[in-house]
C-alpha cells in the first residue's frame, strides 16, 4: 500500500496548515510534544472508519461522485460530530486520496486508468459528504457514469468507454478500514467488562477471549496463544512462561519459570505486551495504529515490542510517540508534529538526520549503558538496525550492542571525525559497519567511505570498522529466508546485486528466517562474534 491523505480542517489541522502524510509499508513514526496532534492523525483512521467503508461500496461513491450527498455516520466514540471539525469554523473538512504511487504490479491488470486523486468533502451543517475523483489532472465526468462489475463493480463507464479502474482505490480503502487502532490508554486489568475499547479488548473481556483463543475449538487461535506466549518469553529473557486466565475471571495467571503470579504483579509493561500483541495476532491487520508504545516500556524493550507488533501485521505500523530517538531508530519514515496555535497543529516529514551526539541522547543512551548495554555498533542505517539487531540476538549479543544508524551516503565520509570522537566519549567501545556498495569483487570501494574509514583508523582510540565483502546486509540472506518472506518466485541475490528498493523494508523479516549458521563463515558473522 502507498497512498497520500491530505486533511484540511479536521480538528487540529486548519486549511492553511492541512495534516500530510503517505500511509506506506513498513514503520512510520509521529513525533511530537503533548497535545501536538500526533495522536489526532492516528484517530482519523478510526473516526473515518465509516468513511473509508462507503468509499469501498460503490453505490455510496457513485451517489458521491454524481454531485449527490451521502450521510456520514461516526463511531460511538465521538459525542458530537461537531468535534471533529476544525476550530476556525470552517464548513467543510476536505479529504484528499493521493494514489499516484500505487505499486501497480501487485494488482490484476488494470481495464482503464487507476485515479491518482480522490477528494473527499464533509459538509460542518449536514454532515453529508460528496466526491471527486480526477486522472492526473483531469476530473472525471460526473453526469451518467455507471459502474460495470468485474468483480466489486471496479469499473466506471461512460457509455460504452470505461473511464477509471478502481480496483486499487477500493482495494486501499478496504485495507484501511481493517486497521487496528490502539490508543495510549490500555490496561488489560481495570478497563470493566466492556466488549472492547476502540480496537482491542480489554479488561474480563480481554480475558475471556485470552481463556478462549487458548483453550477454545479454533486451532489457529490456540497456536496464536503458544507462538505468542513464547515470542513474551524470549524477550524477557523467560527460561519457562505460561498464562492462563485466573479462575474468578478477572484477572490471568503468569507462571514464569515454575513460580506463579497475578498479572498485576509483574506490572504493566508485560501486560501490555500480552493485551496488544494478542489483539493484533488474531486480527492480522494490514496496519497496526498504536499511540506511545513506549508506555510502561524501557527503551531495551520499546523496539523489541514494536518489531513484535510489525510480524502480526501485514503491511506495517503507524504509531506516535514522545521518543525522537526511537522514531529514528525504528521507522522507514518520521513526521514530526508540533503546535503553531491554540488549537492548531502542523506536520512536516522530519528530514534533518541529527548529529550522532545528540541522537545517542535521544535514545535514552544512560538507559541502555544502566542495563549493561556497553558497545556500540554504527550500521549503514536506518533500515538495516532491525536486521543487525536480530543476527546479533543470534549471538546472544542483543543486550549488549546499541545500535547507531549513519544515514548512508549523507554521513558516511571523511567529515566526522568530531561527531565521532563525541560518540567515544558517551561510551568508549565503539565499532563500525558499513556497505561496500561494490558491483563486482574486483570493483574499488568508493572514495567517501574509504575516507571514513581512514577516519576511524585515525582516532584514538581507533573505532574498528568494518566494510562488508559484499554490497550490502541484503546480499548475505539466503534463498529459503527471501523465498518464506517474498515468495517462491523471489531468488536471493548475488553478491554484488543491488537489492530492490522494497527489499529494504523487509529486510529484518528475511533476517529472521535466517539461522546463525546462514552468517557464522562470512565476515559479518566475524564482526558479530567479536562484538
Amino acid at each position: 500500500m502507498n497512498v497520500g491523505i491530505t486533511l484540511k480542517n479536521y480538528r487540529c489541522f486548519p486549511e492553511d496548515q492541512p495534516a500530510i502524510i503517505r500511509v506506506e509499508k513498513g514503520f512510520t513514526a509521529l513525533v511530537g510534544t503533548n497535545n501536538s496532534g500526533k495522536s489526532t492523525l492516528l484517530r482519523f483512521f478510526w473516526e473515518f472508519r465509516p468513511l473509508l467503508s462507503s468509499l469501498v461500496n460503490p453505490n455510496s461513491l457513485h451517489v458521491a461522485m454524481q454531485g449527490g450527498r451521502e450521510a456520514l455516520n461516526f463511531p460511538s466514540t465521538i459525542r458530537d460530530p461537531e468535534e471533529v471539525f476544525c476550530n476556525r469554523q470552517a464548513q467543510t473538512i476536505t479529504i484528499e486520496f493521493d494514489f499516484s504511487q500505487i505499486d501497480k504490479s501487485q494488482l490484476p491488470t488494470l481495464l482503464g486508468d487507476c485515479p491518482t486523486r480522490l477528494v473527499v468533502d464533509i459538509d460542518r451543517g449536514s454532515k453529508t459528504w460528496g466526491a471527486k475523483a480526477s486522472i492526473l489532472d483531469h476530473p472525471l465526468r460526473r453526469e451518467n457514469l455507471i459502474w460495470m462489475t468485474r468483480e466489486n463493480n471496479d469499473l466506471l463507464k461512460y457509455g460504452e468507454e470505461v473511464v477509471a479502474d478502481f480496483t486499487a482505490i477500493h482495494k486501499i480503502c478496504e485495507m484501511l478500514t481493517r486497521c487496528v487502532y490502539i490508543p495510549a490508554y490500555r490496561n488489560a486489568i481495570n478497563a470493566g467488562a466492556a466488549q472492547s475499547y476502540f480496537d482491542i479488548q480489554t479488561g474480563q473481556a480481554f480475558i475471556s477471549q485470552w481463556r478462549s483463543w487458548q483453550a477454545g475449538d479454533i486451532i489457529e487461535h490456540r497456536r496464536a496463544a503458544r507462538r505468542l506466549t513464547d515470542t513474551i518469553r524470549d524477550i524477557f529473557g523467560y527460561d519457562r512462561l505460561e498464562i492462563n486466565a485466573a479462575n474468578n475471571n478477572e484477572t490471568l495467571e503468569v507462571f514464569i519459570d515454575d513460580e506463579s503470579y497475578m498479572l498485576p504483579e509483574l506490572g504493566s509493561g508485560i501486560a501490555q505486551f500480552l493485551m496488544v500483541l494478542a489483539n493484533a495476532a488474531i486480527k492480522k491487520p494490514p496496519f497496526v495504529l498504536i499511540d506511545e508504545p513506549e508506555l510502561n516500556l524501557h527503551p531495551a524493550l520499546q523496539r523489541d515490542f514494536l518489531r513484535c507488533l510489525a510480524s502480526y501485521a501485514t503491511e506495517g505500523v503507524v504509531f506516535a510517540t514522545h521518543n525522537l530517538g526511537l522514531a529514528l531508530a525504528q521507522a522507514d519514515r518520521t513526521y514530526s508534529v508540533h503546535r503553531i496555535g491554540h488549537g492548531q497543529s502542523a506536520v512536516h516529514p522530519y528530514g534533518e538526520t541529527p548529529r550522532l551526539p545528540e541522537f545517542l541522547g535521544e535514545m535514552s543512551y544512560a538507559g541502555y549503558k544502566q542495563l549493561g548495554f556497553d558497545k556500540i555498533l554504527l550500521v549503514e542505517g536506518v533500515t538495516d538496525l532491525r536486521a543487525i539487531q536480530y543476527f546479533l540476538s543470534l549471538y546472544g549479543k542483543q543486550d549488549k550492542v546499541v545500535l547507531l544508524p549513519l544515514g548512508g551516503d549523507s554521513m558516511i565520509n571523511g567529515n566526522r571525525t568530531e561527531e565521532l570522537q563525541e560518540v567515544q566519549r558517551i561510551c568508549p567501545h565503539v565499532y563500525a559497519l558499513i556497505d561496500s556498495e561494490k558491483t563486482s569483487a574486483t570493483d574499488p570501494v568508493k572514495a567517501p567511505r574509504q575516507a571514513f574509514v581512514a577516519t576511524c583508523a585515525n582516532l584514538s582510540p581507533a573505532i574498528p570498522c568494518t566494510v562488508l565483502d559484499r554490497r550490502a546486509i541484503e546480499n548475505y540472506f539466503t534463498e529459503a529466508a527471501v523465498k518464506a518472506v517474498l515468495g517462491p518466485a523471489v531468488s536471493a541475490l548475488r553478491h554484488y546485486d543491488r537489492a530492490p528498493n522494497n527489499w529494504k523494508v523487509d529486510n529484518w523479516r528475511i533476517a529472521q528466517e535466517m539461522q546463525r549458521a546462514d552468517i557464522e563463515a562470512t565476515d559479518l558473522g566475524y564482526l558479530l562474534a567479536s562484538l
